[in-house]
């Protein structure tokens, strides 16, 4: 559940079904007529995410959540006029929180904190903070105008001081490498989809992540997450059919081994899903106190390290979700919906295609 809760709630919908037409005598033919799912998804919108697309109802919200590309970077949409007086608010702030003792680089003398340097141009800021926990080492902060948005990437540092005119020079490489982008505009160059923009390629791949929320409008229960982290090596916890072992077994240990085994398996084993072999789970979990019943769809493919186009993914979709509030009430989708609306969505979801240059 932790994507959903970091993205804020999401989702969206899948598949058409005919009706077959009545014999050619009746007087009343019947046209064909698609089901709930398939009329939201009867007009549609592609969507970005890290290095892919996939499909979603033209009426769905689609909200974008932490973006990694190599480091964090957050957008503050229509914010562009407001660049001297973010880049101030961050200075003050790390003026605040540095340590009052010299226990590192940032706080000892000397200390760089709440200084703010120009960068790639007057539209660009660089600005020396420091850690969310010690403040003693630094953070450093892009902070750059692009459109009509503010951007605000960052870099923390654990080291000494002599590294920081090389963090600094990386920043602003990476900020004259970020370009505007529409929601459901073609992608022209490689690289990876963030809210708003592209962070475009260099072909040194460091670390990626991007992550994604659909919440339907019909349907607003209903959330869909999708979350990709390019990693470097293998990580055994990220799989999913373990945790589901896991699950069960602290199920027995606490006593709800009845209430597990009254959970309702739709599908549960591998998927090749895109380009990703992995393992997907579609449940339904029985109401339990104050949580009513519920649908919890997920996949998880632990990827290829290190490479760019096979990032871990993690998709989830949920019913029954009231803000960021599981079990809150019935789901306004039934069995059959909530598979085929899981259906329309993993399918979509594919490379980015390029436009053949002649």
């Amino acid at each position: 559940m932790c994507i959903i809760k970091a993205l804020n709630s999401l989702l969206l919908v899948s598949a058409a079904i005919m009706v077959p037409e009545e014999p050619a005598h009746m007087e009343n033919t019947m046209h064909p007529t698609r089901s709930r799912v398939g009329e939201i998804f009867a007009k549609i919108k592609t969507v970005c995410v890290g290095r892919y697309a996939l499909e979603v109802p033209k009426s769905a919200t689609v909200v974008y959540g932490p973006a990694s590309a190599p480091f964090p970077i957050e957008r503050y949409p229509e914010q562009a006029s407001r660049l001297d007086e973010v880049a101030q608010e961050f200075a003050t702030d790390a003026l605040a929180r540095k340590s009052k003792f010299p226990i590192g680089p940032a706080s000892s003398s000397g200390s760089l904190v709440g200084t703010i340097r120009q960068g790639n141009t007057s539209q660009h800021k660089i600005v020396y903070g420091v850690d969310k926990g010690t403040g003693a080492f630094y953070t450093m902060y892009s902070i750059f105008v692009l459109g009509p948005d503010l951007y605000v990437q960052e870099h923390s540092h654990y080291g000494d001081s002599q590294d920081l005119e090389r963090i600094e020079g990386e920043l602003k490489a990476s900020a004259a490498r970020i370009i505007p982008r529409l929601l459901d505009a073609t992608v022209e160059k490689p690289g990876v989809c963030i809210d708003g923009a592209l962070v475009v390629d260099t072909g040194a791949i460091r670390y990626e992540r991007a992550t994604l929320g659909i919440r339907l409008k019909e349907y607003e229960d209903v959330h869909f997450a999708l979350e990709m982290i390019l990693k470097d090596r293998l990580i055994d916890s990220d799989a999913l059919e373990p945790r589901l072992k896991e699950a069960e077994e602290n199920a027995k240990i606490q006593g709800n081994a009845e209430w597990y085994s009254r959970i309702k398996f739709f599908r549960r084993g591998t998927r090749r899903i895109s380009n990703w072999q992995g393992f997907e789970a579609l449940a339904k979990r029985p109401a339990q106190g104050d949580i009513s019943s519920l649908h919890e769809f997920s996949f998880v493919s632990q990827g290829e390290p290190g490479n760019p186009l096979l990032p871990v993914l993690t998709l989830e979709l949920y019913s029954g979700v009231k803000g960021n509030i599981f079990g809150e009430g019935a789901p306004s989708l039934n069995d059959d919906e909530m598979i085929e609306l899981w259906g329309k969505l993993t399918n979509s979801i594919r490379p980015i295609a390029f436009p053949v240059k002649e």
